[in-house]
């Protein structure tokens, strides 16, 4: 059972115990990561599309080389030109923003699973 927080009142969750219904279309996040990737049916996207994938890590780690080299692999039309990369106030983290055109759900999914697995990021997202 799943509780949530609703004006600082702890209360069961409605959509889990089956008093709302989900609406049509409505995207379970947690159970899309937890569960298995949508299919090319179900995706909210039309593809191809311009996608933004924003990755994060330590600035001296050297990622956003290694995040790059994995963007490439499923992307092999990238252009660094389409790579923003933005430092923190402090200096101690690096955010990089990759827009690839995505050609599928599928591409997509094997490219933030590849990006996830990668020691040297924080998130991504």
């Amino acid at each position: 059972m799943r509780w949530i927080l609703n004006d600082n009142t702890l209360q069961q969750d409605p959509v889990e115990n089956g008093l709302i219904s989900r609406l049509p279309g409505w995207v379970n996040w947690a159970d899309l990561l937890y569960h298995g990737a949508m299919s090319e049916k179900e995706s909210l996207l039309e593809f191809p599309c311009d996608f933004p994938i924003k990755a994060m890590g330590r600035c001296d780690t050297g990622f956003e080389a290694k995040a790059l080299e994995i963007v490439r692999r499923h992307a092999p039309g990238f252009d660094a030109e389409d790579m923003r990369i933005v430092a923190s106030q402090k200096g101690n983290y690096i955010s990089v923003t990759f827009k690839v055109t995505a050609t599928s759900q599928e591409q997509l999914d094997n490219l933030y699973r590849e990006l996830t697995a990668c020691e040297e990021l924080l998130m991504v997202f």
